[in-house]
């Protein structure tokens, strides 16, 4: 009898999910924008925990737990729809959001400087990128070894830090003047400029792929997405649909080539494991399960550990984490999860309750930020703003404050400083007639 109550509950579970999906739905619709920040998040949802659950429960094909009871999937699939219903209330719920401080009105003379700017930022990634693959072996290396064993020389983790902060940091600096500057260039210099510029992003594209990291190599990509939808070609919802299929499909993929690199045997089911991304969902049943048994509440000190590019002292989460699934500590090796497992196991579900809104919230922030400005700067840092928010459901606070470090705050802080140097100077240096 328990056993059918335990079924009863979850198909409920997965029903109310399935209402809250159409409710999204239906709000996008009214926007008319695929991109809104809360469809994003409800398909990463899809994707991390509503599908893989579901095969879950039907296969028990766990990567690393062995025993797992109905029981203990039942409350983690209960805490994954809270998380998931109270972000998608409080996103829709809250009004617009009047943002008001810092005043990015650049004017299109000052977006030559901007670009010039972003050309330093990206080769000074561009030098970082490669000292440390030059420190490490190479790139033959880089290519064919696995991506968590390349760095064997100490303190050259430095240079690939300065990698990604030149590369994804000149990036919505880069685009954005440079298509304030394609549109007051004409003849056969436009067709020069635009094929420099494509060779530049092709070139952070090439560079981000190298590293064979997933979310790393979807950063570049869905930047320029989300640029083209919000400020050249809007992205109908059959065109998103057919992007979504592709993403789907080269995870899969990517999955595979990393296996067989790493000396592993190609099969069906190597694709399958790629595209039904368990991984995540798995140390999310083994936390809820037993952070609070074995082990006691962590109380923040993973969001410290996880913000941080070097040792404070503290367990990072990905190792933590390692412990609670396997029961040891590999080298070299860790195990990912996503924010409601780092929620619940700082503060348990009384952390996910919070976090929820508080992270629909902030959601609803970034997406008035859009609405509220017509500057082509904010458009262009939009895209990486949105990137960086919706990467903390598969990853944790700590990454997201990090890249937010390394990817948000540069085109801030160099917008700013042309606004305030080169205006000053150009309107100091005006002749009177």
């Amino acid at each position: 009898m328990s056993n059918i109550i335990q079924l009863f509950l979850l198909v409920s579970l997965l029903c109310l999910s399935i209402l809250f999906l159409f409710r999204v739905w239906y709000y996008i619709r009214h926007q008319n924008d695929v991109f809104n920040p809360i469809s994003l998040f409800a398909l990463g949802t899809i994707y991390l925990y509503l599908v893989p659950g579901v095969y879950l429960y039907i296969s028990d094909d766990f990567v690393w737990l062995t025993e797992v009871s109905k029981r203990d999937f039942l409350t983690a699939s209960l805490v994954v729809f809270l998380f998931f219903a109270l972000v998608v209330s409080s996103f829709l719920r809250l009004p617009k959001v009047k943002i008001r401080g810092i005043n990015f009105n650049i004017s299109r003379s000052d977006s030559r400087f901007l670009f010039f700017a972003g050309l330093l930022w990206i080769a000074l990634g561009l030098t970082g990128y490669l000292l440390y693959v030059w420190l490490n072996g190479g790139f033959v290396r880089l290519l064919t070894v696995n991506r968590a064993l390349f760095q064997t020389v100490p303190n050259t983790q430095r240079y690939k830090i300065l990698a990604w902060v030149g590369l994804w940091g000149g990036l919505p600096l880069v685009v954005p003047s440079a298509h304030e500057l394609y549109e007051n260039i004409d003849g056969r210099q436009r067709r020069l400029f635009i094929y420099f510029v494509s060779i530049l992003v092709l070139l952070v594209l090439v560079i981000t792929f190298s590293f064979r990291g997933r979310l790393k190599a979807a950063y570049p990509m869905a930047y320029i997405l989300l640029y083209l939808h919000y400020r050249i070609y809007k992205i109908s919802f059959k065109q998103f649909g057919l992007i979504a299929a592709l993403g789907a499909i080269s995870i899969g993929g990517f999955t595979f080539i990393e296996y067989i690199i790493g000396g592993g045997n190609a099969s069906l089911r190597l694709i399958i494991n790629g595209l039904i991304y368990r991984v995540r969902f798995e140390p999310l049943v083994a936390v809820i399960t037993e952070a609070s048994i074995e082990r006691p509440f962590q109380l923040g000190t993973t969001f410290i550990n996880g913000g941080m590019w070097y040792d404070v002292g503290i367990t990072p989460l990905g190792e933590r984490i390692e412990l609670i699934v396997t029961g040891e500590d590999l080298p070299g090796f860790t195990i990912g999860a996503t924010v409601i497992a780092e929620l619940y196991l700082n503060y348990g579900i009384v952390g996910v309750l919070l976090g929820a809104p508080i992270y629909g919230f902030l959601l609803k922030v970034i997406w008035s930020t859009l609405l509220e400005s017509d500057n082509y700067i904010v458009k262009g840092i939009y895209p990486a703003m949105l990137f960086i928010s919706l990467a903390i459901v598969p990853t944790s606070i700590g990454w997201v404050l990090r890249n937010f470090v390394m990817i948000v705050l540069p085109p801030i802080i160099l917008t700013l400083a042309v606004r305030r140097v080169f205006s000053e100077d150009s309107s100091n240096s005006q002749l009177p007639s």
